[in-house]
C-alpha cells in the first residue's frame, strides 16, 4: 500500500470521520450517488491518502456523503467549506513537496563557514513564516537586492538579525548569540591575515641551562572603542543623535564620528533618514542631554 500524499493525511482523516457519520457506505455506493461520474477506484483512491484528485472530484464526494447525514442544510454547507480549506491546505502542500530546495550557496571569501548555517536559518525563518524579502526590505528600509546580498554573502547586523527574530515573533537572544560568536571569528580571522611586525628572535640558551616556562602569550582584547561603537549604534535613532550631539560639544568629534559612520553602515535607509533628521533638529548652541 502506498504512503499518503505529503500534505494530505489532514484531508484524509476528515473524510474518514464523515463517511462513518454517513453510515459507512461503500464505494459503489459513493460512485452510484454521482451518477457513476466518479469511479468507485477514484473514491478508494481519494479515501487513502495516496493521491490528490481534482477539487471537484473532492467537493462531489464530500457533497455526496453530506447528503446521506442527518445535518442540517447550513451545517452541510460550512462543513462543505471547510472541507475545501483543507484541501486547498493539501493541495498547497503538493505543490511545495514537488518543488526543489534550492542548494544553500556558497559563502562569500573571508566569511566564517558557519554563516552560512546562520543564513539559512534566518532564510529559513522567513520562509516559515511566508515573509517576503520584499516586505522585509520595507520593514527594515532598505532595498530588496541589498537584503538578498546580507542574507546570502555577508554577516548580517545585529539590527537586520533582531528585526527578523521581531517580524517572525521568535526570540532573538539565540540567533543574536550566533551572531556575536561569527562576529568574533570573522575578526579573528581578520586580525591574523593582517600583515604587522615580524617577531623579535628569541635569544638562544646559554650552554648547560634548562630553560624556564614560557610566559602566557596574552590575547589581543577587542577595542574598548569599537565596543562602544557597536553597542551605540543599536539605540534607537534620537538617542544616537543626542549622544553624537554631546560627544561633539564634548571635543570627542572623532569618536561620534566613528558612530555615524557604523550607523550609516548597519542600519537601514529609515533609521539613517531619521538619525540624519535628529541631527539636523539638534540646536548647537544648547546642551545635547536632558537639563
Amino acid at each position: 500500500m502506498g504512503e499518503t500524499y505529503p500534505g494530505a493525511a489532514e484531508l484524509v482523516e476528515a473524510l474518514r470521520r464523515l463517511r462513518a457519520d454517513s453510515g459507512n457506505p461503500t464505494l459503489e455506493r459513493i460512485s452510484h450517488a454521482l451518477g457513476g461520474r466518479v469511479s468507485a477506484a477514484t473514491v478508494s483512491r481519494l479515501f487513502s491518502g495516496r493521491t490528490l484528485p481534482s477539487e471537484r472530484v473532492a467537493r462531489d464526494v464530500v457533497g455526496a456523503l453530506l447528503e446521506m447525514t442527518s445535518r442540517t442544510p447550513g451545517r452541510k454547507s460550512l462543513e462543505l467549506r471547510e472541507f475545501q480549506g483543507l484541501y486547498a491546505k493539501a493541495k498547497r502542500a503538493q505543490a511545495a513537496a514537488r518543488t526543489p530546495r534550492p542548494a544553500p550557496d556558497k559563502p562569500a571569501e573571508g566569511m566564517p563557514v558557519d554563516a552560512a548555517r546562520l543564513h539559512e536559518e534566518l532564510r529559513g525563518l522567513l520562509r516559515s513564516r511566508g515573509i517576503s524579502l520584499a516586505r522585509l526590505a520595507r520593514y527594515l528600509g532598505m532595498p530588496t537586492s541589498t537584503l538578498s546580498d546580507v542574507l546570502r554573502h555577508r554577516l548580517p547586523s545585529a539590527h537586520v538579525v533582531r528585526s527578523i527574530a521581531e517580524i517572525c515573533k521568535v526570540p532573538p537572544r539565540p540567533l543574536l548569540e550566533a551572531l556575536a560568536i561569527l562576529e568574533r571569528a570573522h575578526d579573528d580571522a581578520a586580525r591574523a591575515a593582517a600583515p604587522g611586525p615580524a617577531p623579535a628572535a628569541r635569544p638562544a640558551p646559554a650552554p648547560g641551562s634548562v630553560p624556564g616556562p614560557r610566559a602566557p602569550v596574552p590575547e589581543e582584547a577587542a577595542s574598548p572603542v569599537d565596543v562602544l561603537v557597536r553597542a551605540a549604534v543599536t539605540r534607537p535613532p534620537a538617542e544616537i543623535a543626542a549622544l553624537v550631539a554631546g560627544l561633539q560639544a564634548g571635543g570627542q568629534a572623532a569618536f561620534a564620528a566613528r558612530i555615524v559612520e557604523e550607523a550609516v553602515r548597519t542600519r537601514g535607509v529609515a533609521d539613517v533618514t531619521a538619525l540624519a533628521l535628529a541631527l539636523l533638529a539638534i540646536d548647537p548652541a544648547q546642551p545635547a542631554g536632558p537639563p
